[in-house]
């Protein structure tokens, strides 16, 4: 299980667990905090350009796996991991993969508006042993920027034991 912020939304964190694919869901605070709401997860979209449905880690994961033009950096320390930065190009198949409807649609405005092609960079950080450890995706056009960013939280303990959680019970 792993928290993250909703923005712009009237809950500031929600509780996410996946599991059997689904998404059990529930705010973090307030009277809906011991609520968990579910979602098949395969049906989940994104509803922001760079956000991945329902925060979904295997999403990002699959998006870096499809990278273009790949260039390796040099080593990092990550909060304490050792981990070698990648650069890329998110392709526009990847970037467009499983929108909410509006947003497909300005995404494919954008893309028409540019030429043909939406330019996102693309960086994966990955430690000794494989493991993502963190990612980052950024949309610059003119003097506009938009970056989407996930860390390991919720993925792997800072110890680098995977996470146990349970499977909630929902509707």
């Amino acid at each position: 299980m792993h928290s993250v912020p909703t923005i712009p939304n009237p809950v500031s964190h929600v509780d996410e667990v996946f599991a059997d694919g689904t998404v059990y869901v529930r705010a973090s605070a307030g009277p809906d905090q011991d609520s968990w709401a579910s979602v098949p997860r395969d049906g989940a979209v994104a509803h922001a350009a760079l956000r991945a449905p329902l925060n979904d880690p295997e999403h990002v994961l699959e998006q870096v796996a499809a990278l273009t033009d790949m260039s390796k950096g040099g080593e990092e320390d990550l909060d304490g991991v050792k981990a070698v930065h990648y650069y890329g190009l998110l392709p526009y198949a990847a970037l467009g993969s499983r929108p909410a409807p509006d947003v497909g649609i300005t995404l494919d405005t954008l893309r028409t508006q540019l030429g043909g092609t939406v330019p996102v960079a693309a960086e994966v950080w990955v430690d000794g042993r494989g493991r993502v450890v963190r990612t980052r995706m950024t949309l610059s056009i003119g003097k506009t920027r938009l970056t989407g960013a996930a860390a390991r939280q919720g993925l792997v303990r800072a110890a680098g034991h995977p996470v146990s959680a349970r499977r909630p019970s929902a509707p």
